[in-house]
């Protein structure tokens, strides 16, 4: 079982491990030499960024994401915390300890995708 585990997150993470870079095109320089009174390229012209209260750092969706990142990672580090306590007491029943060790370890990916979560959304604000 953790054999199974450690080879899927190493398949999983390997495209990780090598960097590839990533272009973009900007667009708003040719689609506003016509029409400039829009907002999308007043933002661009002067410089702003930042100012999108939807994908913004201060945005709703980036503020929800965090948000929830961080729930995720309280209560995985809660049922990480019963799941040992109940471990330790039950460590004479084969399947609580089965069960409470497949807790563990589902808490441990939980704690691990919630950083994961928080780091890749600073990583693409810090990028916008």
């Amino acid at each position: 079982m953790i054999k199974k585990l450690l080879v899927s997150l190493a398949v999983l993470l390997a495209p990780l491990a090598f960097g590839f870079p990533a272009y973009a095109v900007d667009i708003t320089t040719q689609a506003c030499k016509d029409i400039s009174d829009s907002a999308i390229c007043k933002d661009a012209t002067s410089g702003q960024s930042g100012s999108n209260p939807l994908f913004g750092k201060e945005g709703i969706l980036t503020t929800a994401v965090s948000l929830l990142s961080f729930l995720v990672g309280v209560i995985a580090v809660i049922i990480l915390i019963i799941a040992g306590i109940r471990f330790a007491i039950h460590g004479d029943n084969p399947q609580e300890v089965t069960k409470n060790r497949n807790a563990i370890i589902y808490a441990a990916i939980g704690i691990f995708l919630a950083v994961a979560a928080q780091g890749i959304v600073q990583f693409v604000l810090t990028r916008l």
